[in-house]
């Protein structure tokens, strides 16, 4: 069972180390989906997308590439992909947005192949 927990501040080495760890943790909610059948989706995907976001550099890196590593293990569900990663790749790349912020989440838009394809074919239908 799981218990949701508010952390109110976390280092920001800590966050970072903990996206580096997302990956594997997917693929063990992957493994175990009986037993935890939307843990990822739940809790763990929210985290990544709003890492995405970050005021700290290495926790915006170490999100998107966890990110990218998720989509091209195929470690999310399509449904996923559409309603919580799309829509904030999208409002990263606003004209508004951070500057830093905008040129990283077009990176993770573009990045390879495989992900590219997955993405702009899932966020294009929208």
């Amino acid at each position: 069972m799981f218990v949701h927990v508010t952390v109110i501040s976390i280092e920001p080495t800590v966050r970072a180390e903990l996206m580096e760890q997302v990956p594997h943790i997917a693929l063990f909610c992957q493994e175990n989906r009986p037993s935890i059948p939307y843990a990822f989706s739940k809790y763990l995907l929210p985290i990544v997308v709003r890492y995405l976001a970050d005021q700290n550099n290495q926790v915006r890196k170490t999100s998107q590439a966890a990110l990218l590593a998720l989509l091209e293990q195929e470690l999310m569900e399509r449904l996923d992909v559409e309603t919580k990663v799309c829509p904030v790749l999208i409002e990263l790349t606003a004209p508004d947005s951070n500057d830093d912020v905008k040129t990283e989440a077009v990176a993770v838009s573009l990045s390879g192949n495989l992900v590219t394809h997955a993405v702009i074919q899932i966020c294009g239908s929208q």
